[in-house]
């Protein structure tokens, strides 16, 4: 993927409000990504993430409102069904280096030997490119797991808030806040050692589709 097609948060062209919080929505939903995982017992998760978000709102603006960013995960057991898990992500872009850490915990609320497993899931992020945005975000997704087969298929339910200051040429443009639920369907493959995890996130104006390639350890 070349830098053409991450995603972009460069607002110094503009000061359309609706079309920097149709943006906003649409980052601070894909940054909240929660990947469904059997850990299968093992206490560390590592792996990739590639997310690519669309905006569906229609806006008449002409601009673009699409792009992708990848991102590093991580997944701690901490104890019997409690997890700790964490994200980073740093790439360029049209307005310099966009960097993005986000943390949060999952709670499995079913026997992980139990395929129709309920698993609750929060991710907190924070999203900085210097002199531009600063974004805060927060997400939750319960979701259900079911395996047909030899694969596995999860459908969730979650809300996403956000609170967000944009600058222009250093100076304050908007302070936003926002929330919005959605829904979210994924599967899970795995091939040599590798868990591959397709994703879409669903809001009637945003969707959003994850690729996760992830690794078990110890």
């Amino acid at each position: 993927m070349t830098q053409a097609q991450w995603v972009s948060l460069n607002f110094d062209k503009t000061n359309e409000l609706n079309y920097i919080k149709s943006v906003l929505n649409e980052v601070s939903l894909g940054s909240g990504n929660h990947t469904n995982i059997n850990q299968e017992g093992k206490r560390f998760i590592a792996g990739v993430s590639l997310v690519y978000i669309a905006g569906l709102s229609g806006l008449k603006t002409g601009k673009k409102s699409r792009g992708g960013f990848p991102s590093f995960n991580g997944r701690l057991l901490i104890s019997n069904n409690f997890y700790f898990q964490g994200k980073l992500s740093g790439f360029s872009s049209d307005n310099g280096l966009n960097q993005f850490t986000g943390w949060g915990f999952v709670l499995h609320l079913s026997d992980d030997q139990n395929h129709s497993q309920w698993e609750l899931s929060s991710n907190f992020s924070n999203i900085n490119i210097p002199r531009n945005l600063y974004l805060r975000g927060v997400d939750v997704c319960i979701s259900t797991e079911r395996k047909f087969g030899e694969f596995r298929w999860s459908l969730g339910m979650g809300k996403n808030n956000f609170n967000a200051r944009v600058y222009s040429d250093n100076l304050l443009l908007y302070n936003i806040q926002d929330e919005n639920n959605y829904i979210q369907f994924g599967s899970q493959i795995q091939f040599i050692g590798i868990t591959l995890i397709p994703q879409i996130k669903y809001h009637p104006n945003v969707v959003s589709f994850t690729i996760n390639l992830l690794r078990t350890f110890y």
